[in-house]
């Protein structure tokens, strides 16, 4: 589900991309991805297929496609109970919830089982630690308010999921980020979860919105695609974790226009 909602941020096509690529992979299943879009976001998406010892990658003009086969030799049904999407959802719900007025460290698996009404068990078949699952549910809730839309000219979709994202990381969506990069600092494995399950699929998609805006002669050609990702976004991390100032509509507002002046860019 965490792919497909970036593949949705990006209007590419979803109705055959698998819903669950970090967990159990079906016993067969294709689909294509238009290869106009980076192959960074192909390979979050598809990472698992590739790591399956029956999964077969095809290139062709256009069009990237993966195929994960059940070995011939084997007839035996999955080991345990099958995972829902209904429960995870479900389990994601909770956690969302208890985060609303508790942080990270006040928070267990103990307590986000009983809030879902489901076993630890249950939870551990879908996420190895706490801080995976919380991880996800941020991603979940996340994706879906801090949209690329297309059709708009570049300049005014960066401008939109600007302004949407400072009013995410306003709230406690910014302080649950915030406890992350925090508990990252002295736990190096859950910022590289932070960063393999959100922030490079993230860049990923604004990267391509850049490199639009570069080829829409708006702005100069040989702007540092790099580069510029930081300078649009870096203030919002440094206000969100040093406090300094506040993260509201007059600072989005003049950060995006103050930046497209910078580059030249015409209203």
């Amino acid at each position: 589900m965490i792919y497909l909602l970036h593949s949705r941020a990006m209007g590419l096509p979803c109705g055959s991309v698998f819903s669950n690529p970090m967990g159990a992979v079906p016993s067969t299943f294709a689909f294509s991805v238009n290869a106009k879009y980076t192959d960074r976001i192909v390979s979050l998406c598809l990472k698992n297929v590739q790591n399956q010892p029956n999964g077969v990658v095809h290139r062709s003009k256009g069009t990237l496609s993966m195929q994960v086969k059940k070995a011939a030799s084997s007839d035996k049904s999955p080991v345990g109970r099958p995972r829902s999407e209904a429960t995870r959802r479900q389990i994601l719900d909770a956690v969302i919830h208890l985060l609303q007025d508790k942080s990270i460290q006040a928070i267990s698996i103990e307590a986000i089982a009983r809030e879902a009404g489901v076993s630890k068990a249950t939870i551990y078949r879908w996420w190895d630690s706490k801080a995976s699952v919380v991880i996800d549910a941020f991603i979940e809730n996340h994706l879906v308010k801090t949209t690329f839309p297309r059709g708009m000219r570049p300049r005014d979709a960066i401008a939109h999921h600007f302004r949407s994202l400072v009013a995410q990381y306003s709230g406690w969506p910014g302080r649950l980020v915030a406890q992350l990069i925090a508990e990252g600092q002295s736990d190096p494995s859950i910022l590289r979860a932070f960063r393999e399950r959100f922030h490079y699929g993230r860049r990923a998609v604004v990267r391509e919105m850049l490199e639009e805006w570069k080829s829409s002669g708006d702005i100069p050609s040989d702007s540092n695609v790099e580069v510029l990702m930081d300078l649009i976004y870096a203030p919002v991390y440094m206000r969100l974790m040093i406090g300094h100032a506040p993260l509201d509509e007059a600072f989005a507002e003049s950060h995006i226009n103050y930046l497209c002046h910078l580059l030249g860019s015409k209203p």
